[in-house]
Parts: C-alpha cells; structure tokens; sequence
C-alpha cells in the first residue's frame, strides 16, 4: 500500500511541476512581445538579418537556449559576449539584433532548519545594436527554460509575419 501512495504522490508531483512550467510559459509568452516592449517592431524586416545569440558559459543555461532557438527559424549565430567586438559582426545591418539577458530579483528561501537557497530571475531582452536600444518587457522568471521557448518562438512569429 505504501509503494502504491509513494507512486501516486509521485505521480501527482510531476504533473503538478509540468502545469507550472506550463503555466509559467504561458505567461512568457504574454510578456514577450512587440507591444510589451520585448519584441523590435523592425526585427525580422531583413533577410540577411542574423540574430545573435550570447552564451554565457553555463552548460544548463546554455543547452536549454540552443534547444530553444531551434524554434526560430531565423538565421542565428551564437557568440559569447566578448565576440560582439569582434570584426566578422561590425555590420550592424546584418548582426543587428543580439539576444541576451541582465540578472532581475533575487527571491531567498529560508528553511525550518536554518538553511537558505536563493534563485536569481531572468530578464531577458533583444538589444538593437544599430540604436543602441534594449527591448525588454520587464517580466522577469526563474523558469528560464520555458521562457527562452516561449520568447523564440514569438521572435519567430514576429519574423514570419513581416514575410
């Protein structure tokens, strides 16, 4: 009986993180737009454009943004930060967009024992490197993994509507 509750309880938690994860992309997806101020209304207008993409050397944070960026059916380069001086992306006609994100708020846990653990949120943003502009919405999220899908796949809307 035991083994049959620890299942359900189980069972009952998996469907319950996925709801969230769900939940929380769904309202990344609200968020990151043109009209919320995520979203370049020139973004996409080129053919030659190609979104630059910043890896920040962290292997999860990195995996889950190029598993996401396959949803952009855009050309894409992913770069680290340093590269963006580089010469071979100058062209701010072609490398005019850069995807990235700034540290928003830190939420702290403090536990019954006297332990703590911290999540820092994600705030990501679309810099136009041709104005010197950031776009970004304001929104904020410690579920970075579905908030990366839900901003790719709005880039890629955004893209395909203009063609």
């Amino acid at each position: 009986m035991n083994k049959i509750a620890a299942f359900l309880s189980l069972i009952i938690i998996i469907i319950s993180f996925n709801s969230c994860g769900q939940i929380a992309k769904a309202k990344a997806k609200k968020h990151f737009t043109e009209t919320r101020g995520a979203i370049p209304s020139t973004f996409g207008t080129s053919e030659n454009e190609v979104l630059l993409i910043v890896l920040r050397n962290r292997s999860s944070y990195d995996r889950y943004l190029k598993s996401a960026s396959k949803r952009y059916l855009g050309k894409v380069k992913f770069i680290r930060s340093a590269d963006v001086m580089q010469d071979q992306y100058k062209d701010k006609t072609v490398y005019r967009y850069l995807f990235d994100y700034v540290e928003g708020s830190t939420s702290i846990v403090q536990y019954s024992n006297g332990m703590q653990n911290s999540v820092t949120f994600k705030q990501f943003y679309i810099n136009d490197r041709l104005t010197g502009k950031n776009y970004m919405s304001g929104y904020e999220t410690a579920y970075f993994g579905k908030a990366l899908k839900a901003y790719m796949e709005n880039l890629e809307l955004k893209r395909i509507s203009l063609h």
